[in-house]
């Protein structure tokens, strides 16, 4: 089963196998011209008009994506960019009264090498078990512990 054999690069967190569904997001590693006119002629395709009507957007995409970003920089953004996904996933689940667990804690590279994203360009983001909750789970009922909001929310 590929989900059992993530649990050891996911620091033996066994929701990962064991939840009835794992969500993972993935970003890719790079982008390039092409990714940016398969986002343009989508856009055309669905709100009407022509990719060549878009061409400002495109120049603006290129310059600060693809050429004006280091890596670093750019994959940092990608991720910010999977967490909003994550969060409306999460809010959906919640509305259904399905938990989820947002997880960092895994080991990238190995991740990608188990689910064989590196080879496709993509590399993982987070990942999110969801699914019931079990009558037997011990940390289900026991009081959710959080910082005061006066500790960690500053009006100015």
């Amino acid at each position: 089963m590929v989900r059992e054999a993530l649990v050891p690069h996911a620091w033996r967190q066994r929701q990962v196998a064991d939840a009835s569904h794992l969500v993972v997001l993935a970003v890719r590693n790079g982008y390039a011209e092409t990714d940016v006119d398969a986002n343009l002629f989508r856009m055309a395709e669905v709100r009407g008009g022509t990719p060549d009507a878009l061409m400002g957007f495109k120049n603006m995409v290129m310059k600060t994506l693809v050429h004006g970003m280091s890596q670093e920089d750019l994959a940092q953004w990608a991720k910010c960019q999977a967490y909003i996904a994550l969060g409306q996933f999460m809010a959906v689940a919640a509305l259904l009264g399905i938990d989820t667990c947002p997880m960092e804690g895994f080991v990238p590279a190995k991740m990608d090498e188990a689910l064989g994203l590196a080879t496709r360009g993509y590399t993982t983001a987070v990942l999110c078990p969801a699914g019931y909750r079990s009558e037997d789970d011990r940390y289900a009922y026991l009081p959710k512990v959080r910082f005061q909001p006066e500790d960690v929310i500053e009006h100015v």
